[in-house]
């Protein structure tokens, strides 16, 4: 059975992107296009309302972590969901430890960091999937009946 399953997954696997690449209405780069569009605009909202330089950096920070967690995955399959969240959590995490570390922020506080993670982690899943669905697309087969 193993040597069945090992002999028809490498095919599969490289007929199925190929069919991807070779028949999609809409070439790589206009994907990549529109997959861009709502991390950039949601950076560009926040920035625009951020008050201080250091939080424009703590943004920019997350962004690129956010974005190179995506581009080592290529926009597909459940790694990049994976990447994407850590990155985001990371991106949170590191600032805010930072400023407990420099007192910045109260000692008490260190109790709210969980959920800060937890929240950046959902918007780079909800972003990731976004992503995904430009970049793999959405194919919708009929199933037949017997």
């Amino acid at each position: 059975m193993w040597k069945s399953v090992a002999g028809e997954l490498l095919p599969t696997v490289v007929r199925a992107h190929l069919d991807e690449a070779c028949c999609s209405r809409f070439p790589l780069p206009v994907r990549v296009g529109f997959a861009a569009v709502l991390p950039a605009t949601a950076y560009a909202f926040a920035v625009g309302v951020s008050t201080t330089t250091g939080q424009s950096v703590v943004l920019t920070l997350w962004l690129a972590l956010l974005a190179a967690a995506m581009l080592i995955a290529r926009g597909r399959g459940w790694r990049c969901s994976v990447n994407a969240m850590v990155a985001s959590g990371v991106g949170i995490l590191i600032p805010a430890l930072n400023d407990v570390f420099n007192g910045r922020m109260p000692p008490e506080s260190v109790r709210v960091i969980p959920l800060l993670v937890s929240a950046g982690a959902t918007i780079g899943l909800i972003i990731s999937v976004y992503v995904r669905f430009f970049i793999e697309g959405v194919r919708l087969r009929r199933v037949a009946r017997a």
